[in-house]
């Protein structure tokens, strides 16, 4: 903390996430009498393991978990919105840093993967991905097992897949 005439300056790490929202939430607000914050970095907690989910149901998408930066969120809520279709889309995510090299990218990916199925659920902690579902159709169960079969983000590591092909009806 530096106090420089009026200017209020802050850099830190956030014990907790409710202690990194406190202290935005109060860097956004006036300071006493004429005092200005002139500069913050308030860095989220940092958390490990890394963990990130997203669920498909039949009512929409859900996002659960840690991510690095608003703006990281934003993208992945773009993703589930497509993924989602004309259902929901839930955020449950908290900022936190501690994120491994490439998680955006890697996190992009794996939500992308939900638009491919009626129901499913990807996770990741740290940089294993873990990709569970039941695909829309035969050509969106062979893409998903194509591309989680080649060359994963950079740094990612696929920890499970368990992807079934729909339903056939009638039989």
């Amino acid at each position: 903390v530096d106090i420089s005439n009026e200017n209020l300056s802050i850099e830190g790490i956030a014990k907790d996430s409710a202690s990194y929202d406190d202290l935005i939430a109060a860097l956004s607000g006036k300071v006493a009498g004429n005092g200005v914050v002139a500069s913050h970095a308030i860095t989220p907690p940092r958390v490990s393991p890394y963990v990130f989910s997203v669920v498909k149901s039949a009512g929409g998408v859900a996002l659960a978990g840690v991510v690095p930066s608003v703006e990281v969120r934003a993208k992945l809520l773009a993703a589930a919105a497509e993924a989602a279709g004309d259902g929901v889309v839930l955020v449950k995510t908290t900022l936190a840093s501690g994120e491994p090299d490439g998680f955006a990218a890697l996190a992009q990916f794996s939500v992308a993967q939900l638009s491919r199925f009626k129901t499913g659920q990807v996770s990741l902690a740290d940089s294993a991905l873990s990709v569970a579902g039941t695909a829309n159709d035969l050509a969106a169960y062979g893409s998903s097992l194509a591309e989680l079969s080649a060359a994963l983000p950079s740094g990612a590591v696929l920890a499970s897949q368990s992807i079934s092909p729909p339903a056939v009806s009638p039989y």
